[in-house]
């Protein structure tokens, strides 16, 4: 059985208000009068409105907004004819300003009332009006619950995502933040809908951040279909009081998925990145058994599709489930922009096959957890254990090594110590494959606790900031901290810097091009201006082919790596200035 809702149109009239005295009290004004004190303004801002003050005294008005524009804002007495415009708004606004003449204040309520829209678009059609139009635009969109963060009876409201075909991928879904149930009313149990159902949402759709397509705070369910398959239960098998647990054991385990279905049976796809750790164990006529094989790296997520058809449709819904791994799971390819840590390390050494030599210098990151050997001036060279976390387990050995710049160790020179942080390069080998290890002599300390060399700077500091190309491989390799990065700006993100967020957004390379490549563009992503601060309108703005340094955490969105949003970054320097 269907269950639809609909909402109605309507417009909201603001009611005539009248103020007075210090505590603007309804009174009759004798030596304070408006022509009207409910002014609409047009949405488009074509044209301005007209209101007319009469006055028998000196008059000003006060409590304006930023998006209103009042000329004149000031009189004396007699007649004035006032102007209120607005710009163009995709938004519906509203605002109360007061005309102050001596004790007597008059109120003015001020409206731009942007009709709903009453065509329904696609999640896809609506996010290729946001790449037209990413300020904002309302609208009507239809699509299938594919996700839900939070039904929240406390608040009242929801955040979830529609897709047009149920499913969360990359670049698929309009999120809807903080939205309200049919008829803008309050959700009151958290169970007013669930993944798989249709529904009608209607409210303004922006491109948040530039980045994050949504309905805005304050959109509203129009409509709801509920789907023809929904998931009834979820047990974890592997663990006691497995009901409503959506998380596998490390070691591995097994997950019963309860399905109601309405439809012709129902199907499980399980996605192609997961199926090398996920599998089906059982399948009867309302239920699956899905098992998970131990994780050995890090944690893991995957959403299972649930569908089934009827009448030439297909309803879907998912499952999401996490399985944590190792504290240290193997990262890194081994190159000086990327090095292994010591988990990653051991795994490609022992690969290898016994005295197994590597081709090629493989880098190799980690803390020392024991030292055989401190440097001497005799031999030049040192011998010590490294580990993910120093502790003395799971080492990797670092035979024989030179110091820094492939160079014999010299007396006076700066000793290694067990806690130290170091970067080793050199020949790898699964020594009598029994220990992992550097081959005696074929190796050197890259840097140590952060130095290249006495008085050097590692990569990523302010003297040697990682190229866009080196950015990218620490992103890759987990790396998230604060570093500075170089390189030339090769595109803009609309104007770069913008007065109302003090913040901007542009893409650097090593060569001042933009490759379209994820692997060599860097985004700068909402970065503040020199010295952290906000940008202003008096300062310049960035330009292509401006060389900068930027400085603060990296993260990853989806296939861009970026500086951390909302003005974590900034410009370190801009053409060789810091300020």
């Amino acid at each position: 059985m269907k269950l639809k809702y609909i909402i109605p149109s309507f417009m909201a009239v603001v009611a005539m208000l009248v103020g007075c005295s210090d505590k603007f009290e309804a009174a009759y004004l004798d030596d304070l009068r408006v022509s009207s004190s409910y002014i609409a303004v047009p949405v488009d801002g074509n044209y301005p409105a007209e209101f007319v003050v009469s006055a028998k005294g000196d008059w000003q008005i006060k409590n304006v907004p930023d998006w209103l524009t009042f000329t004149p804002m000031s009189g004396g007495a007699g007649d004035t004819k006032v102007v209120v415009s607005a710009p163009a708004t995709s938004d519906s606004k509203s605002a109360v300003v007061k005309i102050v003449c001596g004790t007597s204040v008059q109120d003015i309520n001020i409206v731009q009332t942007v009709k709903k829209s009453e065509v329904v678009l696609s999640v896809a059609q609506a996010l290729q009006v946001l790449k037209d139009k990413p300020s904002g635009s309302s609208a009507r969109v239809k699509g299938i619950v594919c996700k839900i963060d939070e039904i929240s009876p406390q608040y009242g409201n929801a955040t979830y995502y529609l897709s047009d075909d149920g499913t969360y991928g990359d670049g698929n879904w309009l999120e809807v933040y903080r939205g309200k149930w049919i008829d803008g009313a309050n959700f009151a149990t958290g169970e007013e809908f669930a993944v798989g159902d249709e529904l009608v949402v209607e409210g303004t759709i922006v491109l948040y951040n530039d980045k994050t397509p949504e309905f805005s705070q304050g959109s509203s369910v129009v409509s709801i279909e509920k789907s023809l398959i929904g998931i009834a239960e979820v047990e974890m098998l592997s663990v006691p009081e497995g009901k409503g647990v959506t998380e596998f054991p490390k070691e591995g385990g097994l997950a019963k998925i309860t399905v109601n279905s309405k439809g012709n049976g129902f199907h499980v796809a399980i996605p192609a990145d997961a199926k090398s750790w996920l599998h089906i164990d059982d399948f009867g006529a309302d239920y699956v058994t899905l098992a998970a094989d131990a994780n050995t790296g890090g944690t893991r997520k995957v959403s299972v599709i649930l569908s089934t058809e009827a009448d030439g449709t297909t309803y879907s819904c998912e499952q999401s489930f996490t399985q944590k791994g190792v504290s240290n799971p193997p990262s890194g390819t081994g190159t000086k922009a990327d090095p292994f840590n010591v988990p990653g390390m051991l795994q490609y050494v022992t690969a290898l096959g016994a005295d197994v030599e590597s081709a090629d210098d493989i880098y190799v990151k980690g803390k020392i957890s024991s030292i055989k050997y401190t440097y001497s001036a005799q031999y030049g060279t040192a011998t010590y254990n490294i580990s993910a976390d120093g502790k003395e387990d799971n080492v990797f050995t670092v035979y024989g090594s030179y110091f820094f710049d492939n160079k014999p160790w010299e007396e006076g020179q700066t000793q290694i110590q067990v806690g130290d942080d170091v970067v080793v390069c050199g020949k790898a080998i699964y020594y009598k494959g029994t220990t992992p290890e550097f081959s005696n002599k074929k190796n050197w300390l890259v840097s140590l606790n952060g130095k290249t060399s006495e008085g050097g700077s590692a990569a990523g500091t302010v003297d040697n900031p990682f190229t866009p190309e080196e950015a990218i491989a620490y992103v890759d390799g987990g790396g998230t901290d604060a570093v500075y990065v170089k390189g030339i700006v090769s595109e803009l993100v609309k104007t770069g810097f913008d007065p109302a967020y003090g913040n901007g957004s542009f893409w650097i390379s090593s060569d001042g091009t933009k490759a379209g490549d994820y692997l060599k563009d860097f985004e700068a992503y909402q970065v503040n201006y020199l010295g952290g601060r906000k940008w202003t309108e008096a300062d310049p703005q960035i330009k292509v082919g401006d060389v900068v340094v930027i400085y603060g955490p990296l993260t990853k969105y989806k296939d861009t790596r970026e500086t951390q949003g909302k003005g974590a970054a900034y410009v370190y320097s801009l053409n060789g200035k810091t300020e």
